[in-house]
């Protein structure tokens, strides 16, 4: 016992199935309060999985785009799901720009045994006319950006612009071949500015912003 709780120590991996005899071991020990004592739980680590075959326009005619919190009342609704918990919201992408499916990446918490992945990969459930399907899957890193016209979401090897973008100077040409200028441009809007050099009589305001693409949010 220590000042954050009682720690049990076991000659094997413990079970779900075993918790229910520790917690009645525990909540019946003279020495212990009960009261103070919540449910026993198995240490827990990250699984990851991704869901496919959900439409990335789930609405019919519509242009509204799949969102993590329509992905979790659709998790919360289906049983497989029971007693499964995430780790964080679910991510989504577009599976390509042809293609209007999605590929939905979910973290989840798991004992060391992996006992819920492996109740739920290959499992299949309706998502309305769709059938989608669980996976299993690596760590994802993140959305990924593409080095050739440094956009968001999808990878260089896939990129379909023919050409290089250029990120310091966005002239047709790779990077390193780029003019060396600061990390911030400045973006016109209507109106009346003052320069360096005095007040512009341009119906110009200048605003300054950052020129390197940022992650998405």
């Amino acid at each position: 016992m220590d000042n954050t709780g009682i720690v049990v120590v076991t000659n094997k991996v413990a079970q779900q199935s075993d918790l229910s005899i520790i917690n009645q071991y525990v909540k019946n020990s003279n020495d212990i309060n009960s009261l103070q004592v919540e449910d026993s739980r198995l240490p827990k680590s990250k699984l990851y999985l991704k869901i496919i075959g959900i439409p990335f326009y789930p609405h019919a005619n519509s242009q509204e785009k799949l969102t993590s919190l329509v992905i979790e009342t659709i998790l919360k609704q289906n049983h497989i799901f029971n007693n499964i918990s995430l780790t964080s919201k679910p991510r989504i992408i577009k599976v390509s720009p042809k293609l209007d499916m999605a590929i939905v990446w979910i973290n989840i918490w798991d004992v060391q045994s992996s006992q819920n992945a492996k109740l739920l990969i290959n499992r299949c459930f309706n998502v309305g006319n769709n059938i989608a399907t669980i996976q299993g899957a690596n760590m994802n890193p993140g959305v990924p950006q593409c080095k050739n016209c440094w956009k968001w979401g999808h990878s260089t090897f896939s990129c379909r612009i023919q050409g290089a973008k250029c990120v310091k100077c966005n002239g047709p040409h790779k990077s390193e071949k780029g003019t060396t200028r600061s990390t911030q441009t400045l973006v016109l809007f209507g109106g009346i500015t003052s320069t360096k050099n005095g007040t512009s009589k341009s119906m110009l305001r200048y605003v300054k912003t950052d020129l390197n693409p940022s992650a998405p949010k």
